[in-house]
């Protein structure tokens, strides 16, 4: 029995691969790296995920007419991870080396940021959360080097309503800075951090000692907006920041804490939606070419 219309739009994207007619015959041939390491994707589906695949692959460019296209800046264990998104709509959190799955899902983030994807995005950062969480990683995801590649590497849009990547690596940072404070607030004897140790609301209250203070200092210097969310982020109350690792499934609102849409799940499924309708119109396209 065939599928329904909404059988299909709950499969979305990642029951595309069964439909096997709907992606066609036609391959295209990806090289990436230095190395250039080679990929071959289904042009459709391919075509269909992004504006950037559809444009090199249509008309007279010369991509079009041999069927490939060399992406020599990008990492080819990142195109990896984008491969697999496309065929199965997840983001891999399983790895035998975590540190550096780590690193490869922040260049998916900024792939997906490139791509203008933002579903891709927000099925990255949970998986940015879910395996730093799961192996214990907290401070090497938001070292001053990793900062700074984050904001040179994602879109300004971001900062807006501070979601994303760009916030995560922030409130990360602000979380170690927090706890770091709680155990040893002050490196100096007698300096002004030791008065709120006096003060009844001291439980609330964290002062970051001198040396994370200049830390900050230096790293926000350049951004007046690093500068800013870290203010933001430690105020009175920072003593409550919570874990930006953690998701809470009960909880909409922290499910979707640092997506890019408002809408988390429900604009993914919507991305996935559209996804589906360009392939099968250009499944419907092919077919009518051929009759």
């Amino acid at each position: 029995m065939a599928s329904s219309k909404s059988e299909i739009e709950k499969l979305g994207f990642a029951g595309l691969p069964a439909l096997a007619p709907d992606l066609g015959h036609e391959i295209v041939t990806i090289l990436v790296g230095s190395e250039r390491k080679k990929f071959t994707v289904h042009k459709r589906l391919l075509c269909a995920s992004a504006t950037m695949f559809r444009g090199a692959f249509s008309g007279q460019f010369l991509e079009s007419q041999e069927g490939t296209m060399t992406l020599e800046e990008d990492s080819p264990a990142v195109f990896a991870l984008y491969v697999e998104w496309l065929y199965r709509s997840s983001v891999s959190v399983i790895s035998t080396d975590p540190h550096a799955h780590l690193r490869d899902l922040y260049g998916l983030y900024f792939f997906a940021d490139k791509l203008l994807l933002p579903a891709l995005k927000d099925k990255t950062m949970d998986a940015i959360q879910d395996v730093s969480l799961k192996h214990g990683i907290l401070q090497s995801i938001c070292t001053p080097e990793m900062i700074q590649k984050v904001w040179a590497n994602t879109s300004a849009s971001e900062n807006r309503e501070e979601r994303g990547l760009r916030a995560f690596v922030i409130h990360a940072a602000t979380y170690v800075l927090v706890k770091r404070a709680e155990v040893d607030p002050d490196d100096e004897a007698d300096s002004e951090d030791d008065l709120y140790e006096k003060m009844e609301v001291r439980k609330q209250l964290v002062c970051p000692n001198k040396a994370d203070l200049q830390w900050m200092w230096e790293l926000s210097k350049g951004s007046f907006e690093i500068y800013r969310q870290f203010i933001y982020r430690i105020d009175w109350k920072s003593s409550l920041i919570g874990d930006p690792r953690k998701r809470y499934h009960n909880n909409p609102r922290s499910v979707h804490r640092f997506h890019c849409s408002k809408k988390g799940f429900n604009a993914e499924q919507q991305e996935d939606m559209r996804l589906s309708r360009r392939l099968a119109a250009a499944t419907l396209s092919q077919g009518t070419e051929q009759g």
